[in-house]
């Protein structure tokens, strides 16, 4: 069975993290050529603020268009999630 990884990142600043399994590993380099045995694996990010939500179906779209009300772990976007709450 295929695993795909999603992330949905929603800090205050871009995403700078890893996006491979690659970039995750750090070998010392006398081990770089174990490299070739890691596998392609792929994270796929989802920045809301740089997502159009209209892309995605169903209730991926309210997540989306949720997250894009801002860190709402930092209430200082309370008024805008509330009024996207009031309106849906």
């Amino acid at each position: 069975m295929p695993v795909v990884s999603v992330v949905f990142y929603y800090g205050d600043s871009p995403w700078d993290g890893p996006l491979t399994m690659e970039e995750m590993i750090c070998l010392p380099d006398d081990a770089a050529e174990l490299k070739e045995y890691l596998p392609r694996y792929k994270v796929h990010l989802i920045e809301p603020r740089n997502t159009d939500p209209g892309k995605f179906p169903g209730d991926w779209r309210l997540i989306l268009e949720t997250l894009r009300c801002g860190n709402h772990k930092k209430g200082n976007s309370s008024d805008k999630l509330n009024r996207y709450a009031s309106s849906h």
